[in-house]
């Protein structure tokens, strides 16, 4: 593999500030072939030093954490006969009791069919302290969730739905009888043998020590610089464990996952790994009208795909707002995990949806398009 033109591109990222910094791997056949990590944790005056980025820097994975923790943990449930994604989401969320909320089904919420909103401010209540009578803020989260009017009938469109992945998150726990956060750990990422992958608990003691080293996200003018926690308002406001973001990870355990995936959808056997007719129907089209839409994971589009031209249009992916992405080619065991921190120091700056595509096409360009 020549991996000059992607390095390339990286550097230039750095250099024209798109992030000060990222790591990256590469796979093909189901082996590691290229690592990198490039830049700075941070931009001065943000951060006392130029500390270099290392691929033991972890980042905020953002919503990479609907894919690499929610989905994950889904697909332990369902092959342990806990979980039946055709089940109604009632049946494990007594709280979804809204007009038309009974026919929402657990995939709906994996596939963003279910009708619910894409997004809400959650947090602005949370931080006024509005919990609807609920024990604590992550509750209150859930009920806020529970209680949305659907925009669509579901199943009939799909609207990506951070409510939906919250509300999946907790129906999640009730199946799998612990916090989402001790699931991942103990059905996805202890078999898959990750050492850094955690969420961060906001609610636990405030000297919980948080990851390090880690990249720092955007300079809050209520939080300060977000560092080693939660990005994302809504989680963050909810104490770090949600459905849909919250997740901290290194690149190379977010490739040893990706090594799983591939893996298992190749029916081999690995450490941690899936039954390969789950991974499949996991990665497979779900039908519903205009969407790529998978079970938790997005496919490739037809057009301006964060993927790139050349990525196999039977490849599965997902994006994470901090300024990560993986994209997966089962059929050829490829991948490709971008982690940066593009919204330090602030999010305005959007430059990396550029960069991506092109990232990609170079990376299919290497391995042999």
């Amino acid at each position: 593999m020549d991996a000059g033109p992607v390095l390339a591109l990286l550097d230039e990222a750095v250099a024209s500030g798109v992030f000060p910094g990222a790591a990256l791997s590469v796979g093909d056949a189901g082996t590691e072939r290229l690592a990198h990590a490039c830049g700075t944790l941070a931009r001065a005056p943000h951060a006392p030093s130029a500390t270099p980025v290392t691929l033991a820097t972890s980042y905020d994975c953002a919503s990479l954490t609907k894919v690499l923790a929610t989905t994950a943990v889904a697909m332990r449930l369902v092959e342990q006969g806990l979980l039946d994604v055709d089940a109604p989401a009632h049946a494990l969320l007594p709280e979804l009791a809204a007009p038309g909320h009974a026919r929402i089904l657990l995939r709906h919420l994996l596939e963003h069919s279910s009708g619910l909103p894409w997004w809400r401010p959650f947090h602005e209540q949370l931080t006024l302290g509005e919990r609807l009578g609920a024990p604590s803020a992550r509750d209150a989260l859930l009920r806020m969730c529970a209680v949305l009017p659907l925009d669509a009938a579901p199943g009939e469109r799909a609207v990506y739905s951070d409510p939906g992945f919250i509300l999946l998150g907790f129906a999640l726990e009730r199946a799998g009888g612990a916090r989402l956060d001790e699931l991942a750990a103990r059905l996805v990422f202890a078999p898959a043998g990750l050492t850094t992958a955690r969420f961060v608990d906001l609610d636990a003691d405030p000297r919980t020590p948080r990851p390090t080293p880690v990249a720092p996200t955007e300079l809050c003018p209520r939080r300060g610089l977000v560092t080693g926690e939660a990005h994302d308002e809504n989680c963050h406001a909810a104490g770090g464990i949600t459905g849909h973001a919250g997740l901290f990870a290194t690149v190379a355990d977010v490739a040893r996952l990706a090594v799983l995936f591939v893996r298992s959808h190749a029916g081999e056997r690995v450490p941690g790994g899936f039954p390969a007719e789950l991974v499949r129907t996991f990665f497979a089209p779900r039908g519903v009208p205009d969407s790529t839409r998978r079970l938790g994971w997005d496919g490739v589009s037809a057009a301006r795909s964060s993927a790139g031209e050349l990525w196999s249009r039977a490849g599965v992916g997902h994006l994470g707002f901090t300024g990560t992405s993986l994209w997966l080619d089962p059929e050829r065991g490829r991948w490709v995990c971008l982690l940066s921190n593009r919204v330090h120091p602030s999010r305005t700056d959007e430059r990396i949806q550029q960069l991506r595509p092109r990232l990609h096409d170079a990376v299919s360009r290497a391995l042999g398009a």
